[in-house]
């Protein structure tokens, strides 16, 4: 099985995208949104990470339970595909993004807390999907569209 994430658009903020999982017949499988930090020459902790194929397993974070982790990532280490609703703007909760460079699921961008900045909206539920469609490894191949 493999996933093709697709960003379709690049800000100061933020980086939007489709994740695409294909079964082995290459039929779509499941699709969602993504939503990660903008591209910054792939500095640790405040960029997305850089376009090409990696190793994804499934994984249990001790913050975010069950997800995935995306293996070889050149630079970086712990980049995770996992549950939250911010990044580029702050979960109003935590004062904090969601992520520190790793990748938000979920089914709309939109702006949840009103301060101009699109969010992801229901990730854990999505999460749950993706944790039920993907095996506990596939690849991953990250584009721009």
């Amino acid at each position: 099985m493999q996933a093709l994430l697709k960003r379709f658009n690049y800000t100061d903020k933020q980086t939007l995208g489709d994740l695409i999982v294909f079964n082995e017949r290459n039929g779509i499988e499941f699709v969602c949104k993504t939503l990660e930090l903008p591209w910054l020459d792939n500095k640790r902790r405040v960029s997305c990470i850089p376009e090409r194929e990696y190793t994804v397993k499934k994984h249990v974070s001790p913050k975010f339970g069950e997800c995935f982790w995306v293996q070889d990532v050149e630079e970086r280490s712990e980049i995770l595909i996992h549950k939250g609703n911010f990044a580029g703007s702050k979960n109003p909760r935590t004062g904090k993004p969601d992520i520190l460079g790793c990748i938000l699921a979920g089914v709309n961008h939109i702006d949840i807390d009103g301060d101009g900045v699109k969010d992801i909206t229901s990730s854990k539920k999505t999460m749950d999907r993706l944790l039920e469609v993907l095996p506990d490894e596939f690849t991953i191949r990250i584009e721009s569209a």
